[in-house]
């Protein structure tokens, strides 16, 4: 009786904690039950680093209680030395393909609608830090997903929603997480439609006269870098480049001394960058008078090493 239970024991332990071959099949099931699908790209009889981290981290005890059954693991295997039926093998080169793989191990979590949650590469950490890193995206997922059923009019939710969107890359989520800031004015998702208005190539001219009419200087310092970053990835002329900067230093010489240093030291890195020393000079001369102390020191051994080119 104690054998039988042993082996009952035993069996369901590690039938809890199978890899699954078949990709289709775990994502029925996942579609049902909800669970996330957890993908392991590996080269099972070769790649030392993927065995590693299946033998050290994901068949470790510490992972498998972590996580429970809360996943449906799936192994996609490239072996060198054993033979995949073919069905498997055009399976997971599909999946390769799909999800860009390009080094094994890599290790991606997916929601029960196939959107990607976290992915990674071999990772050194104990079985119960990785199931930590996993479960905390799944749940990170879980906030995103409840937020975009009914997006708030509330700033502080928006940018954590969007904040999630960009750390699992979510361009559909940070899209509409975006248009719903834009809607209701929150000046932080006017700014991002700027950047991506100018990134994609826009037409900007209206959503820049609105956002200049705000007396936040730090909105204007965040355009006029955008402006002058979009301007020097162009490789423009310098004094066009550096115009967005020119106008802030204009505007704003006077009220804010903790960007003016800064900009000037940006203007004076673009002249170097294009050999114009005598200017570069001026402008690093500029940064040093008006920077905080502790950052004088360093400024200063770019004013020597610009004076001693000149000579």
């Amino acid at each position: 009786m104690r054998t039988l239970l042993l082996f009952f024991l035993l069996t369901l332990f590690s039938s809890t904690y199978a890899w699954e071959t078949d990709y289709s099949k775990a994502r029925e099931v996942s579609r049902e039950d909800k669970k996330p699908l957890l993908l392991f790209f590996t080269g099972s009889d070769w790649s030392g680093l993927a065995m590693k981290m299946k033998n050290e981290t994901l068949d470790s005890k510490d992972f498998q209680k972590k996580i429970g059954t809360q996943f449906h693991c799936i192994e996609i295997d490239f072996p060198i030395h054993t033979t995949l039926s073919s069905t498997v093998r055009q399976q997971n080169e599909a999946l390769k393909s799909r999800f860009a793989v390009e080094e094994y191990p890599t290790l991606i979590l997916l929601d029960s609608d196939e959107q990607i949650i976290v992915r990674m590469g071999y990772s050194p950490e104990g079985g119960q830090q990785l199931a930590n890193e996993l479960l905390h995206g799944m749940a990170q997922n879980i906030e995103l997903c409840r937020g975009l059923k009914a997006l708030p009019k509330d700033e502080a939710v928006l940018r954590r929603l969007y904040q999630l969107a960009q750390i699992m890359m979510r361009g559909e989520a940070r899209s509409a997480i975006m248009s719903a800031g834009v809607e209701i004015e929150v000046p932080f998702f006017l700014v991002e439609q700027y950047r991506l208005f100018v990134e994609e190539g826009k037409d900007v001219t209206l959503l820049r006269q609105k956002l200049l009419k705000s007396n936040d200087h730090e909105i204007h310092f965040t355009v006029a870098m955008i402006d002058f970053q979009e301007g020097a990835s162009k490789h423009q002329d310098p004094c066009e480049a550096i115009k967005p900067l020119e106008a802030y230093l204009e505007h704003f010489r006077d009220t804010d001394s903790q960007n003016i240093w800064r900009i000037e030291m940006m203007i004076a890195q673009f002249y170097l960058e294009t050999d114009e020393w005598g200017v570069a000079l001026k402008h690093a001369e500029t940064a040093y008078k008006n920077a905080p102390t502790p950052f004088q020191p360093e400024i200063e051994n770019s004013l020597h090493y610009i004076k001693s080119q000149i000579r």
